[in-house]
């Protein structure tokens, strides 16, 4: 990232949010003060078991290829912002997470986490009045829904496109979730312990179900998904291992969380395409989720979706920022280059 200035936020609780909030904002090194009130301010969430820096290889690219143009939509900033229950904001929420959703993470609640962060005001979090910016949400998967439901709550934060990458949603009359069933077992089952970093790098590279991965994005997992074991504190015998930032009972309980959303907030998402440009980006591999129930979405006949432009990654499943950040950077690009981003800001406020 040596091209982007990167800072990190944190949110401190309040008697609204009562858990720590954490984010990083990435930015071009360039002055680019000419056209800062024209450029795009990005709001980026992750995937389930993901964390907010896996995003930096688009990032870095969609910097690149913007700053290339003579002309064309530049970014100003990229904001990502973790779940509570994932990454650096996992760490900070340990205590409350001993007592908070071990059975059941509503993903509206990353939603609500996102839309805290946007309205803290220039005093705390960010420290940047977003109603002045030109928002644009890009999310993938629990991430995509959270930034879907945050476009139509109360909460006053409006974008003036949406970016939904693979995003778990099903259309009406098809069930998006079945066929990923097998994913809360196997958040159980997963190791989730090792002696150190590079130990954990080592296991995963030798996993098949890491082969997909790209390079870049599974030693940004091993650095930002995974944190000091907590029995490193023990005085006594302590254990200086790493472990998983969302455990495997929070990652269970994102998927059993996920369901009720997924699965109603469709008409919402119709209803938001009628207002804004809405963009889907799908990986073209049929894994987890069925090829059949993505062209659902797609189709405006079945979803009620207007979408303002469809794009499939070649070589990507679900995962799709995981199996390539280049060919989602594209999807990305073209979007940018494609769709026309509403001229005024329509404010909730």
């Amino acid at each position: 990232m040596s091209s982007l200035q990167v800072s990190s936020h944190i949110l401190e609780p309040s008697e609204e949010c009562p858990y720590f909030i954490a984010a990083k904002c990435y930015s071009s090194s360039k002055n680019y003060s000419a056209f800062a009130a024209d450029a795009l301010t990005f709001v980026v969430a992750h995937a389930t078991g993901m964390h907010k820096e896996c995003w930096e290889p688009v990032i870095e690219k969609l910097f690149a290829a913007t700053e290339a143009q003579q002309s064309g939509t530049k970014i100003r900033e990229v904001w990502c912002i973790d779940a509570p229950n994932h990454g650096e904001a996992a760490v900070l929420n340990e205590r409350f997470l001993r007592t908070h959703w071990l059975e059941e993470f509503p993903w509206d609640e990353y939603g609500r986490a996102i839309g805290y962060f946007l309205t803290a005001g220039i005093n705390r979090g960010g420290h940047v009045d977003f109603t002045e910016r030109k928002l644009c949400a890009l999310g993938h998967s629990m991430g995509a829904v959270a930034l879907v439901w945050l476009q139509q709550s109360p909460i006053p934060v409006h974008f003036q496109q949406m970016i939904l990458c693979e995003p778990m949603i099903s259309p009406p009359g098809v069930d998006i979730f079945p066929r990923g069933a097998f994913v809360i077992p196997a958040s159980y089952q997963r190791r989730d312990v090792w002696s150190s970093r590079q130990a954990a790098l080592k296991d995963f590279n030798s996993s098949k179900g890491y082969a997909s991965w790209n390079p870049r994005i599974l030693e940004l997992f091993v650095q930002h998904a995974l944190r000091e074991h907590p029995a490193s504190k023990i005085a006594i015998g302590p254990f200086k291992g790493v472990t998983l930032a969302c455990d495997r009972f929070h990652e269970a309980a994102c998927y059993r969380g996920g369901i009720p959303l997924g699965s109603t907030i469709s008409p919402r998402l119709a209803e938001v395409s009628y207002d804004i440009p809405v963009s889907l980006v799908f990986g073209a591999v049929e894994d987890s989720v069925e090829l059949k129930v993505k062209k659902a979405l797609a189709n405006s006949s079945v979803s009620d979706l207007r979408c303002a432009s469809v794009h499939w990654v070649e070589k990507a499943g679900h995962l799709v920022v995981q199996n390539s950040p280049h060919g989602t950077a594209e999807a990305i690009l073209d979007v940018l280059s494609q769709v026309p981003v509403p001229t005024q800001t329509k404010s909730k406020l």
